[in-house]
């Protein structure tokens, strides 16, 4: 590499990170804050099944509280997936800013590898990767970043984004069965709590990874710049 003005502009995704990032631990805290409104449900389901009827008043309000935090909970993980998908697209196109190449994964990948049926399943694990491993400011070959070990930290982000994404698809299964509406909310209030848990874990571990994406991109642009000089 002689020069960086020969290669497409870098477009710093701090601010993206920054936004995605604090989104995420949104996400984080009300899925906490749900897992312990589900365990209020249970203790009250169970003084309702004992013959309670103290407990049996409360139970209507603890079904809305579980419902309105469960909708706060999606309505921000419609409001992630936009600046999320817009980072990874950022992320991925500044690659080539550093100077890498032979990529695997075409940028269209960033945002069609979580709509495509059965290959999203893999595909943006790989994508990611990807991405990990070029902006490794260690590294600046422009194929040599193919070397690079990605951590386990990725491993652990997309297996519980599975694990939750399974669940949720387990619980609502049960919520369109043929069952009772108390009996439906009460089969799948087990399968929806262990959900929560894994979405939790899965932000916690994203929060990590488009944090340590966007602070290497930002370091291996600075060593790239100091090593060629500002692009004109």
């Amino acid at each position: 590499m002689d020069s960086l003005g020969t290669f497409p502009p870098y477009v710093s995704t701090r601010g993206l990170g920054h936004a995605v990032t604090g989104l995420l631990l949104a996400y984080v805290l009300l899925s906490c804050v749900v897992v312990g409104s589900d365990l209020a449900f249970f203790e009250v389901a169970g003084r309702v099944a004992s013959g309670d009827a103290v407990a049996a008043s409360e139970h209507p309000a603890t079904v809305a509280t579980v419902g309105w935090r469960r909708g706060g909970q999606t309505l921000l993980v419609l409001g992630i997936a936009g600046p999320f998908l817009c980072w990874l697209y950022l992320s991925r196109a500044n690659l080539r800013a550093f100077g890498m190449r032979r990529m695997q994964y075409k940028r269209i990948w960033t945002v069609s590898g979580f709509f495509v049926p059965a290959l999203n399943l893999i595909r943006p694990y790989q994508v990611v990767r990807e991405v990990w491993q070029a902006s490794d400011p260690e590294s600046d070959d422009a194929f040599g970043w193919k070397y690079t070990e990605a951590p386990l930290l990725l491993s652990l982000w997309w297996g519980s984004l599975l694990g939750w994404g399974v669940l949720e698809a387990i619980a609502l299964v049960i919520q369109t069965s043929g069952l009772g509406t108390a009996a439906r909310f009460q089969a799948t209030q087990p399968i929806a709590t262990l959900a929560d848990v894994a979405g939790a874990i899965g932000a916690s571990f994203a929060f990590f990874v488009v944090s340590e994406i966007t602070r290497a991109q930002r370091e291996k642009w600075g060593h790239l710049v100091e090593r060629y000089g500002t692009p004109i």
